[in-house]
């Protein structure tokens, strides 16, 4: 399970797709889906709706975030179909809310959508439905909704990709002494600590919201790896079981063994 997050898919300068990056994320989910089921989780919708409306940044305003999110949304999936038409590949919209998810008869029907779907052959492109949702615009993130999927579905491993290249032990952008944490064994009040905040201007979450959603697929037995999606392989290095990014084992889990 992959989820793509808003600074991968739009340039936060522009408010465009990043059409180069997104075509080769594109092609490595295509060459992943070859051999297993792949399930994608991608932000961005808000993001892509601004520059029609005019917004320089994300707004405070519910209304306006929700008219940026049903605009970007159209235009996040037609990108997709272009891209994953291209591999004949068929994909999906799923949109869901954590609401939604947490009822029984929510979470039956979502389970039951997404597993038809993949049965299919075809990729579930789930994102949050941000036209009617409040709490999660307000206070979440895809990457927690990444995490009760990746739950739901019972993932093999949730794939965080972001901007960055994993999880340092302080801000690299501003200590040159941070390093790197290629594996995590437990998430300590230190790591929690180490997550720091977000920057960006339009999107939520950061590393925050990573570590949180870590920490739900861990204790379900779910492995997480946070990487960048700005390198060109990371998927299929992930796949494959090479060092890239942060990888993250539930205890006493089948990875225990993974780069010792």
């Amino acid at each position: 399970m992959i989820k793509l997050g808003t600074s991968l898919i739009t340039d936060i300068a522009t408010n465009q797709i990043r059409i180069e990056t997104l075509n080769n994320l594109t092609d490595q989910i295509a060459r992943a889906h070859e051999k297993k089921h792949v399930i994608v989780v991608s932000s961005g919708s808000i993001g892509l709706g601004l520059s029609t409306l005019n917004l320089a940044k994300r707004p405070n305003e519910m209304a306006k975030k929700q008219a940026a999110a049903a605009i970007g949304q159209n235009k996040l999936m037609n990108t997709y179909e272009k891209l994953f038409n291209k591999r004949n590949i068929t994909i999906a919209q799923v949109l869901l809310t954590k609401d939604g998810i947490l009822s029984e008869k929510g979470y039956n029907n979502a389970y039951n959508t997404i597993l038809t779907l993949l049965e299919y052959g075809v990729v579930p492109i789930i994102n949050e439905n941000d036209t009617i949702a409040t709490e999660e615009i307000q206070f979440g993130d895809n990457d927690n909704l990444a995490s009760y999927v990746a739950q739901m579905m019972r993932a093999e491993m949730l794939i965080l990709l972001t901007d960055t290249d994993g999880l340092y032990t302080s801000d690299p952008s501003i200590d040159p002494y941070a390093q790197k944490l290629e594996v995590v064994r437990e998430i300590t009040r230190d790591i929690e600590l180490s997550a720091g905040v977000t920057n960006g201007r339009c999107s939520v979450g950061g590393m925050n919201s990573k570590i949180q959603a870590a920490q739900r697929a861990l204790l379900h037995g779910v492995p997480v790896t946070i990487a960048s999606g700005f390198d060109t392989s990371c998927i299929e290095k992930i796949a494959d079981g090479k060092p890239c990014g942060t990888l993250f084992i539930p205890p006493g889990g089948i990875f225990d063994e993974l780069r010792r």
